[in-house]
């Protein structure tokens, strides 16, 4: 398979990632408040594996022919991955934030809609 569509397929994920959990407000809320601060980046760490891994586990099961299923497919894999980190901190750079967290920042509590 192409390394072009592999990193593609990376890089949507990543930016998906990065869009959820900057503009879906419970999942926002979750990551900046529930989550530990010393865990975020370990957090996003196993996030951006689950894309290569699951491009690699489809090509195993035989659903998509994304990435062979050899031993040395850590090439693709790795290509996802900087895809994947590559959109996913582009994305976080240039996203605005969400609305509910613009008021929170002005010190507005919009809470209850």
């Amino acid at each position: 398979m192409d390394n072009a569509l592999v990193a593609t397929i990376g890089a949507v994920f990543g930016f998906l990632t990065s869009v959820g959990f900057k503009l879906i407000p419970p999942l926002d809320r979750w990551y900046q408040n529930v989550l530990n601060p010393d865990y975020k980046g370990l957090f996003m760490l196993g996030i951006s594996l689950l894309a290569p891994l699951g491009m690699l586990l489809v090509s195993c099961l035989g659903l998509f022919n994304l990435i062979p299923c050899q031993v040395d497919s850590w090439k693709p894999l790795l290509v996802a991955w900087v895809g994947f980190v590559g959109a996913n901190l582009a994305t976080f750079m240039y996203t605005p934030d969400s609305k509910e967290k613009k008021l929170n920042k002005l010190g507005i509590d919009n809470s209850k809609g």
